[in-house]
């Protein structure tokens, strides 16, 4: 039998308690001195709703957050951007903010992300 029917260590790729989320949402709040309006916790995700787009941002920033949607208002509802990071088994993270928002937006994926690969050695160089 595989390790995934017999119970083994690649079935159980514990994430996240509930626990270790709201003490991560503790953090959170206070890195931006609880400048958000809300903050949610999920199966292995934490979302806050920041009340500025700078507030928003700098959570991005400390977050790593690599991901930016941006969502421009409609007639029924006003814009917003969601700035998200990280996959399971590790904690998910979303950063919502909505209203006046200064475009264009970025992300701040993790530097070690996005490096560039080795150059090359040219065949015959020494």
């Amino acid at each position: 039998m595989s390790e995934l029917t017999t119970g083994g260590a690649a079935a159980e790729e514990p994430g996240p308690t509930i626990t270790e989320l709201l003490t991560m949402a503790a953090d959170v709040v206070a890195m931006v001195h609880g400048q958000v309006s809300w903050v949610g916790v999920g199966h292995g995700i934490l979302s806050v709703r920041a009340n500025t787009q700078p507030t928003a941002e700098y959570l991005a920033w400390r977050l790593a957050l690599g991901r930016v949607a941006d969502y421009e208002p409609t007639p029924t509802s006003e814009g917003f951007a969601v700035w998200s990071g990280g996959a399971w088994p590790e904690p998910e993270f979303k950063v919502f903010c909505g209203g006046e928002l200064v475009r264009p937006l970025r992300a701040f994926p993790r530097s070690d992300q996005y490096k560039e690969p080795a150059p090359k050695a040219l065949p015959g160089a020494a």
